[in-house]
């Protein structure tokens, strides 16, 4: 191999690393105004939690130390010529900046913890949701490819097969990537582990889904961690090691992560919300008059305000009716096993299903319903006392009284989005406010891409600000605009994206991960529904436009319906 002649590593490392600070602080992560990047003098990159500074370790081939560094290099990546070492360079750079910022991070918020293998893994996850999202399918095959030479080349010296899966954060997810567990074996066990918290290897072998040459595998886990801990930071080749598996990990995988998801469980970073409601609340009959009167009142102020407080005082009405207000208890059962009908049967202006259980109501809980209520709703009381939950008094108070409360502000604006959407309109309220907690914020630069066609993931969106260009085969087919479900048809069909999606303009979007949609769909179906016609109407949609495309083409614009 002839003397490789790089281009200025560190140079473009600051590129970088300006870069990916830019990009947390639009996603509202401040970093310490310490923090830095500096040449480093060793053979590995790392965060100095004394003086907040990333020392970045790479050749400097204008000196003779430099060039045998690179060559040194080469030699252990394995590297074939001079293209395919600046080419790792290019995968390994973004992500180790990335990955010593997030220690930087860690630091600077208070969660940097004793365990080595933990805040590697932390690392990592928030390095992957900085890089990889840049990264077209074509880039990440060849960025897997290199990976895979580099880990071929260092495996034989490491002594332990698949060491670097068994000990990825996430065991479902490598053992997925690395072939051994299908797409839908893992989808369940995800949507469990995330419903029930439980302990993957423990969920695994009760279910009689861990085959024991696997199981055998997982046993070395522990191991595993345990020997990363004492010793792979100082052992050049095991380090290398470990972080390319766990880059051909990320690169391989499906599902991508979001800055801001991993900044609210790794950085206790959380938006300023209203609280949840609480899953067992003491109804009494003002509550449920208090709900009704301040969902009039909201209105022609705030319909979005007025719409989820008037699901709320469904929400009421049904619980008081079940555990109280019933002519017949044996009609419980009934009501109890078809609740998500009945609350999820409602759509403004037209019929809404509640009427129809009025008749199995005691004489005093049939006055709270509907009609009842909005015959006297000019001499109902005011809200403001019989408000069962905080959360409701204080949306009330910011929207009719404008009291100011940045909690609310921020809720009335989640709630806005997801309430007018098509698709969780005739969610209950309480689960709608659950939604908004999880929501994970997205923002793109103009030019940015969301995801690509090609790409393996299913994850869906919903756009707050700007204009989202959609693409097929090179053709632009349309523009998405704020409030329009976007992604959808990769959730249903778990199929690689069809389109591209890339900002025309400065934009926001939330994101709905996959794994969460599902377990929500199942508990509300109204959801799968409305999705499902979106879905068919988006179907309906292109093949109007193949037609049209026959006599003339033209462009597709989705706006908001």
């Amino acid at each position: 191999m002839t003397e490789p002649s790089l281009p200025d590593l560190f140079a473009y490392g600051k590129r970088t690393f300006d870069s990916l600070v830019a990009d947390l602080r639009a996603h509202g992560i401040a970093v310490h105004p310490d923090i830095g990047i500096r040449r480093g003098d060793g053979v590995m990159s790392y965060y100095s939690i004394a003086d907040r500074k990333i020392y970045l370790s790479v050749p400097n081939p204008q000196t003779p130390v430099g060039k045998l560094q690179t060559m040194v290099l080469a030699s252990v990546l394995t590297a074939g010529d001079e293209g395919e070492l600046h080419a790792l360079f290019e995968v390994f750079l973004p992500r180790l900046i990335a990955h010593e910022l997030a220690h930087h991070l860690r630091h600077a918020h208070g969660k940097f913890g004793s365990n080595p293998w933990e805040e590697e893994q932390v690392a990592n996850r928030f390095a992957r949701a900085l890089t990889l999202r840049r990264m077209a399918p074509a880039e990440r095959t060849r960025a897997r490819e290199l990976v895979e030479r580099v880990l071929n080349g260092l495996s034989p010296r490491i002594g332990v097969k698949d060491a670097a899966t068994m000990s990825y954060h996430d065991v479902l997810f490598a053992l997925n990537a690395a072939g051994k567990m299908g797409d839908t074996t893992v989808q369940r066990a995800a949507v469990a582990q995330r419903m029930f918290d439980a302990e993957t290897q423990r969920m695994l072998a009760e279910s009689g889904d861990l085959p024991t040459a696997i199981g055998k595998q997982l046993d070395l886990r522990q191991a595993l961690i345990a020997d990363i801990n004492s010793e792979y930071a100082d052992d050049f080749l095991k380090y290398v090691y470990y972080h390319a598996g766990w880059l051909h990990l990320d690169l391989t995988g499906r599902d991508p992560e979001y800055v801001e998801a991993l900044a609210r469980e790794h950085l206790g970073v959380h938006a300023n919300l209203l609280p949840l409601y609480p899953e067992n609340e003491q109804v009494g009959e003002e509550n449920v008059v208090a709900a009704f009167a301040a969902s009039v009142r909201c209105k022609g102020i705030s319909e979005p305000a007025a719409r989820h407080l008037y699901k709320r005082y469904r929400a009421l009405l049904w619980r008081l009716l079940r555990e109280q207000g019933l002519l017949r208890p044996g009609d419980r059962d009934v009501l109890n096993r078809e609740s998500a009908f009945f609350l999820e049967s409602f759509s403004e202006g037209a019929s809404d299903a509640l009427k129809y259980v009025a008749h199995l109501a005691s004489e005093r809980v049939r006055a709270l319903f509907p009609s009842a209520l909005s015959a006297r709703a000019k001499h109902l009381p005011a809200p403001d006392v019989g408000l069962l939950h905080e959360t409701d008094a204080r949306l009330y108070s910011h929207v009719v009284h404008f009291q100011t409360d940045l909690a609310a502000e921020n809720t009335l604006a989640r709630l806005t989005l997801l309430e007018t959407s098509n698709v969780l309109s005739r969610v209950p309220a309480e689960s709608v406010m659950a939604l908004s907690h999880v929501l994970t914020r997205i923002v793109l630069a103009p030019g940015e891409t969301l995801f690509w066609e090609g790409e393996e993931s299913a994850d869906v969106f919903l756009p707050i600000r700007g204009e989202i260009q959609l693409a097929a085969l090179g053709h632009v087919l349309g523009v998405v605009q704020p409030g329009v479900l976007l992604g959808e048809t990769a959730f249903f069909s778990r199929r690689p994206r069809h389109l591209t999606a890339r900002a025309l303009t400065p934009c926001e979007l939330y994101v709905i991960p996959s794994t969460d949609l599902i377990s929500f769909a199942y508990r509300h179906p109204s959801v799968l529904m409305q999705i499902g016609g979106v879905f068919a109407r988006r179907l309906e949609d292109g093949e109007n436009e193949a037609a049209a495309d026959m006599e003339e083409p033209r462009t597709l614009q989705f706006v908001k319906r």
